[in-house]
């Protein structure tokens, strides 16, 4: 299980949807990446993701992206 925040209070959720796209291809140019995700609005406003995904994962890699 992976959660993905930002460090800013990020509110427009078409970016979210374009972060992940993006965030989803470059983990993907490396290694296979199996998931199922969705995402969730904080209290305060701010988007992020929840992501489970299929096997062992290298998360210092997933950090990186």
């Amino acid at each position: 299980m992976i959660t993905l925040t930002y460090r800013e209070n990020m509110t427009d959720r078409d970016r979210l949807a374009r972060d992940w796209k993006e965030f989803v291809r470059r983990v993907r140019r490396v290694m296979g990446f199996d998931y199922v995700a969705t995402y969730e609005r904080q209290k305060r406003g701010a988007w992020h993701m929840h992501v489970g995904v299929h096997g062992r994962q290298n998360y210092r890699l997933l950090r990186s992206v």
